[in-house]
């Protein structure tokens, strides 16, 4: 929640200061942004299951 907080007010900045993106350049972040998600979400799961243990 708090990391897609941060990249909602990082964008919300950007674009006050109209600076501008490449494509290519959005694009490679929002796939590394996207894979970090799940890399976040597959440690939560594994912590889980170490409480469990």
């Amino acid at each position: 929640m708090k990391f897609r907080y941060l990249t909602f007010f990082f964008a919300k900045k950007v674009k006050q200061n109209n600076f501008i993106i490449s494509p290519y350049l959005s694009q490679m972040l929002f796939k590394i942004r996207s894979e970090l998600l799940i890399f976040l979400f597959f440690i939560n799961l594994t912590s889980v299951n170490f409480e469990w243990i």
